[in-house]
């Protein structure tokens, strides 16, 4: 047997991602350590071309930068694929997560008391007004 850590990376099940806690999204894309589900990337629309954008790591299970890398493999493919827009709501107090959606990419557009609105988009696209969302 070997000692070689073993990834996996697919779209997850809807019994999978509620058993991560997690609830269905449009796109529910899960990174599996070992045979364990272990971080669950989620988009979903948000009506206006742009997709909501989260991730949900377990914690003490990936390195930060092995996670940074895993956000911005599944914001590039999200743009290839022909996405307008990604968008993240974070919460202020969420250092790890701001710093995850930097490394993808991610630009902060807005700040206040309850989220840090950051978006990206793709490259050579014209900056939007998105401040305001």
């Amino acid at each position: 047997m070997s000692d070689q850590a073993l990834f996996e990376t697919r779209q997850a099940t809807p019994a999978e991602v509620r058993d991560f806690d997690a609830d269905w999204t449009d796109i529910n894309w899960g990174v599996w350590y070992n045979g364990e589900l272990v971080a669950l990337f989620q988009a979903d629309e948000d009506g206006d071309g742009w997709l909501n954008v989260h991730a949900t790591v377990a914690r003490r299970t990936l390195h930060p930068t092995v996670s940074k890398a895993y956000a911005k493999t599944f914001s590039d493919r999200l743009l290839e694929l022909g996405a307008y827009g990604l968008k993240a709501e974070i919460e202020p107090w969420n250092r790890a997560a701001i710093l995850m959606a930097k490394a993808a990419g991610y630009r902060e557009v807005n700040r206040n008391d309850e989220w840090v609105l950051l978006v990206r988009e793709p490259d050579g696209k014209e900056e939007t007004s998105t401040a305001t969302v």
